[in-house]
């Protein structure tokens, strides 16, 4: 899958957040390994508050940021043989929920806080060296952002997982980031 470098015309909309201090995940763009992760300023000044609010020696790993259409096609591809494959009846629905199916692909405007509109993020929390325990990014009824919070019986770790997405939200929130309920590692940020 290939990644849309950021053209020079938009560095004075979008920003590449390695230069902020955050931890970056590699990806594949144009056969090269890259830590090029970008947002809109606006977007990326936020994180960085939401960084502050975690306090000192805490950091994010950010996974995704602005995505291309063409990144976008090939995961709502990949997403629609994952939900046929699991022999969802309602696959269709399932991928608009999860990824704002096609049609979003044919709009010439993205909304702000999406990753085509280059404010919305996919990331974890740090610490130190260490990634926090946030229970895995699998599509399921446990990457709901609140899942733990509604479990009657937690485990140790179940515990641990609820603390730290409460961490995650708390800061978040804070810097004025609104969760997608479905996928703990997503947020958007309108402005």
């Amino acid at each position: 899958m290939k990644i849309r470098r950021a053209k020079k015309s938009d560095l004075n909309q979008y920003v590449n957040l390695g230069r902020y201090g955050f931890i970056l995940i590699k990806k594949e763009a144009n056969n090269k390994k890259t830590k090029r992760v970008y947002l809109r300023k606006s977007a990326a000044d936020a994180l960085l508050k939401a960084k502050n609010y975690l306090g000192e020696g805490y950091n994010f790993k950010i996974a995704e940021g602005k995505r291309a259409k063409s990144e976008q096609r090939a995961i709502i591809k990949d997403c629609e043989r994952d939900f046929k494959r699991k022999k969802y009846q309602d696959w269709k629905k399932m991928l608009i929920k999860y990824t704002g199916g096609y049609d979003i692909l044919k709009k010439k405007r993205f909304a702000p806080d999406t990753h085509l509109g280059g404010g919305a993020v996919d990331l974890t929390i740090m610490k130190g060296k260490k990634e926090l325990s946030m229970g895995g990014i699998k599509l399921n009824e446990k990457s709901h952002l609140n899942y733990f919070e509604k479990k009657k019986k937690l485990t140790k770790k179940e515990k641990e997982i609820r603390d730290n997405r409460r961490l995650l939200k708390k800061v978040m929130k804070k810097a004025r980031f609104k969760p997608s309920l479905h996928e703990w590692w997503h947020w958007g940020y309108k402005k």
